[in-house]
């Protein structure tokens, strides 16, 4: 394989993929309010309930700055609550009736969009798919192994 001038630049090639695919996923379930990114946030404070930032931040691979914000938003449209726990520094994340409501009503839009993705793609390309994404979300721990240029 080349690192040529010329050759694509696979950062940015999955840049313009994400960005495709965030909006496709965007388009569906804001018919009902919601960003994806909301929605997948939402989803995954339901399995972690009660959540904390440590765990969402684990279980999403972001950053809990960037989760924090996020949340926040979430709590302002009154989706989510928040709690100090005691013991902790950390905050307890509970979905509140409107957030599972919400969460709800978007699910049949979300799984449009999914079946959109695997209408256009083949078994075989899922598959692939999911064994390259998985590869490259360890990327990030081998890059701070790398030596200092």
């Amino acid at each position: 394989m080349s690192s040529a001038p010329g050759a694509p630049c696979w950062c940015m090639t999955l840049r313009r993929t994400t960005r495709a695919v965030t909006e496709f996923y965007d388009l569906a379930v804001e018919r009902n309010g919601l960003l994806i990114t909301q929605y997948a946030l939402l989803k995954h404070i339901l399995l972690l309930e009660p959540a904390t930032l440590h765990a969402l931040s684990e279980s999403l691979g972001l950053e809990r700055s960037t989760l924090a914000r996020n949340v926040a938003v979430l709590e302002r449209q009154g989706f989510v609550r928040s709690a100090a726990q005691r013991k902790a520094r950390e905050h307890r994340i509970e979905t509140t009736d409107k957030g599972r409501l919400k969460f709800k009503e978007a699910q049949p839009f979300w799984e449009e969009a999914q079946r959109g993705i695997e209408e256009l793609l083949t078994e075989d390309e899922l598959g692939l798919l999911r064994n390259i994404a998985r590869k490259l979300q360890g990327l990030a721990a081998r890059g701070k192994a790398l030596p200092d240029a």
